[in-house]
């Protein structure tokens, strides 16, 4: 079967994502902002070499809630015994309470990895979490909930499981034009703790015009407990831009 190029890719995967911007548009609040993404990775682990990623997400923030809504595709041919290709669904919604804390009434994720052999990765569950620092430049939140997990590997059976989720994220405006965000995400399985998967990613978006961006990031997933034949760790190094309307 003939490869796709990343021309190929790129084109197809950003007709999509514009479609579902479009009608996404058309069907939510006018207040509500959109963000398209599109970058160039290199990646060392399950996936080896150049890989291509297109995203476009939704966030309608008010004075005391936000809703996210967000899909993401990527695709890599430069390794030619596995090819990688990448889907995930997302979505979650938050509520502000008092004294500096909110809830996640839910946090939901769906994820397809062809290079590690996983078929799916459904999760879903609620969260807890305060703001260490909140200001007009600084940000520092924690939080942690239990999630309901649906995970199926190729040539395995299928399991569900419990699922912690503790959340650190920090953002920092560094100038009018540069942006710095950092995540660390850690789920251990309840009944198992040394189970558990452990995601991490570190970002400088610098505006280049008003609503354009030029995003570089580097991120590293581990999974202690993986299908046969994968890799546990994954890194990679992006560059790309960053599109919000």
């Amino acid at each position: 079967m003939k490869q796709k190029t990343f021309l190929e890719v790129m084109l197809y995967s950003w007709i999509v994502l514009i479609v579902i911007g479009v009608v996404m548009l058309l069907s939510l609040p006018a207040d509500a902002s959109m963000k398209a993404e599109s970058n160039l990775s290199i990646r060392c682990g399950n996936v080896e070499g150049m890989e291509s990623m297109s995203g476009i997400s939704y966030l309608n923030e008010t004075e005391n809630s936000s809703l996210e809504l967000g899909v993401k595709y990527s695709y890599n041919s430069s390794n030619y015994e596995k090819e990688g290709e990448t889907l995930e669904v997302y979505g979650k919604h938050k509520q502000d309470l008092a004294n500096k804390r909110y809830f996640y009434t839910f946090d939901v994720n769906s994820f397809y990895d062809h290079a590690r052999s996983l078929q799916y990765r459904n999760t879903l569950g609620p969260g807890l979490g305060v703001k260490i620092i909140s200001n007009k430049n600084i940000n520092l939140t924690l939080d942690a909930g239990a999630s309901y997990a649906v995970e199926k590997y190729k040539e395995a059976d299928l399991d569900d499981k419990a699922l912690l989720r503790c959340r650190e994220q920090f953002s920092w405006q560094v100038a009018d034009n540069v942006r710095l965000k950092q995540r660390v995400e850690f789920f251990p399985e309840i009944d198992e703790l040394d189970r558990c998967r452990i995601e991490g990613e570190v970002s400088v978006t610098v505006d280049v015009t008003e609503g354009l961006g030029l995003k570089g990031s580097f991120t590293d997933t581990w999974n202690s407990h993986v299908g046969e034949g994968v890799e546990r760790n994954d890194v990679a190094m992006s560059m790309g831009l960053v599109y919000e309307f």
